[in-house]
């Protein structure tokens, strides 16, 4: 009887380590990533202050700022930035060099005080008036 014992242990072992196994990823299995959402988000107080202190090549600097909210297609509510009054706008992203570029920004499209884009780009961008 005692030569059985260790194995018997070695299998009761296997199968409570693999019960446990299967607890820890069922959680893990109904968790869902957040809904995409086009919307960017206003930028306020001194995080808005300091990058609307960079000025781009041009030495113009943005009107507004926002956080892109990752890669796609952006959607800008204009009513959001009262400080932009201008009629048209271009949008640029700050790069790793704390440099406004407008490299990853496309099809920018404006209706009314709705403004569209594409970001190929995560992180700030502004807006800045057309000229």
């Amino acid at each position: 009887m005692t030569t059985y014992r260790p194995l018997g242990l070695l299998i009761l072992s296997l199968v409570l380590a693999s019960l446990l196994a299967g607890c820890g990823s069922s959680g893990s299995a109904t968790t869902q990533p957040p809904a995409y959402s086009s919307d960017v988000t206003p930028l306020a107080g001194a995080d808005a202050q300091n990058v609307s202190s960079i000025k781009a090549a041009d030495g113009s600097t943005p009107c507004g700022a926002f956080d892109v909210n990752g890669f796609g297609f952006k959607t800008v509510d204009l009513k959001a930035y009262p400080g932009c009054t201008a009629t048209a706008y271009t949008v640029m992203c700050l790069n790793d060099k704390a440099q406004w570029i407008a490299d990853n920004v496309s099809d920018v499209k404006q209706n009314g005080t709705s403004l569209t884009f594409t970001s190929r780009q995560e992180g700030t961008c502004g807006l800045f008036p057309s000229k």
